[in-house]
């Protein structure tokens, strides 16, 4: 990341944010001694869930971008949907780390793939891809998994938010995984002729893949990797 406050200093920064209250110069410095943009003084103010949601979700984004490419290198001959998932996951992030930098929250997503900062999403990264790559059957169940957790994950996001700008960034990104899921569990109908849910109730992913778009679906019930598997 280009400017990273560590320490002390961050976790001060994130009280502050917390509280509404504005930051001084000091914190507003990046590493490189460069200015940041100051925190508005008209942004709602943060909770602590919205900053751990916010922190989880782009490592969480990033995971399933980075699960994609993977696929897309091993089977995008075979389904270059892994591909064109992978840029709407990238976009995914871009939309995450435009919350963080809103609050000049530190950007804890690697530049590279398949390293994360986060320990849990790290070993689920490296389980998640291991078991997708020994078929393509297999991947495209990740896949599915990918977006049903995610789902799981923002829903509960939604639950424990009345932030304006997450609530819509969350919405979205909900809709997203909900196509991504109707496009991965296409695939394995043809391949299998059904689906069962693998995260969510059952009669929830029925009723996003009975839908022609997102958020139909609902997604509500089900256990992310924030609350355990």
């Amino acid at each position: 990341m280009n400017s990273q406050i560590k320490g002390k200093g961050w976790i001060l920064v994130i009280v502050m944010m917390s509280l509404g209250i504005q930051l001084p110069m000091v914190f507003a410095q990046g590493m490189g001694g460069r200015s940041a943009p100051a925190v508005s003084a008209n942004l709602p103010a943060l909770t602590e869930h919205d900053i751990a949601s916010m922190i989880y979700m782009r490592e969480e984004e990033k995971m399933a971008r980075d699960i994609y490419w993977q696929f897309d290198q091993q089977w995008g001959d075979s389904v270059p949907m892994f591909g064109n998932i992978m840029q709407s996951e990238q976009r995914h992030m871009e939309m995450m780390k435009g919350l963080l930098d809103s609050y000049l929250i530190p950007d804890p997503a690697s530049p590279t793939v398949g390293v994360f900062n986060n320990a849990q999403i790290q070993k689920l990264y490296n389980e998640l891809v291991a078991q997708g790559s020994s078929s393509l059957t297999a991947a495209l169940g990740i896949g599915a998994l990918v977006e049903e957790v995610d789902i799981a994950d923002l829903q509960a996001g939604l639950e424990h938010t009345t932030h304006p700008a997450i609530r819509t960034v969350y919405t979205n990104l909900s809709r997203a995984s909900e196509n991504h899921l109707r496009a991965f569990t296409r695939y394995l109908v043809s391949q299998n002729g059904s689906y069962q849910a693998q995260v969510l109730p059952q009669e929830t992913v029925d009723a996003i893949l009975g839908s022609s778009r997102g958020g139909q679906g609902g997604g509500q019930g089900g256990r992310g990797w924030r609350g355990g598997r």
